[in-house]
């Protein structure tokens, strides 16, 4: 039921964040990023990028980025723009079509494996 919702919607982030997996996850990157982030401000680097990604670019990594983004803004006292490039883009069939919303087929066999 959660499926065609996104990862900015409540009911999916709080199934992607209540995994251990994703906690361990979100504080792993954090206290990379916590590291990281102000050694590139005195560098005099005016943004960085940083890329989640998923299968479907949806579901897990918008609620993932959406969390990381508030925990490191709160952490640092930054300003942080969250872009999700693929949240709208949902191809049901053939080439390139995302395996959480197609129809149960694969859409590309590669060395004839599935």
């Amino acid at each position: 039921e959660l499926r065609p919702l996104s990862g900015v919607d409540a009911a999916v982030r709080k199934y992607v964040l209540d995994s251990e997996d994703a906690a361990a996850f979100v504080e792993r990157a954090a206290n990379l990023l916590e590291f990281c982030l102000p050694r590139f401000e005195r560098e005099g680097r005016s943004y960085v990028t940083i890329g989640i990604g998923c299968t479907g670019g949806r579901h897990r990594s918008v609620a993932l980025a959406e969390h990381l983004a508030s925990l490191l803004g709160s952490r640092l006292g930054l300003g942080l723009e969250v872009l999700h490039r693929d949240i709208d883009r949902v191809k049901l069939k053939g080439l390139g079509a995302d395996p959480d919303h197609g129809d149960g087929e694969p859409s590309v066999r590669l060395g004839g494996r599935e």
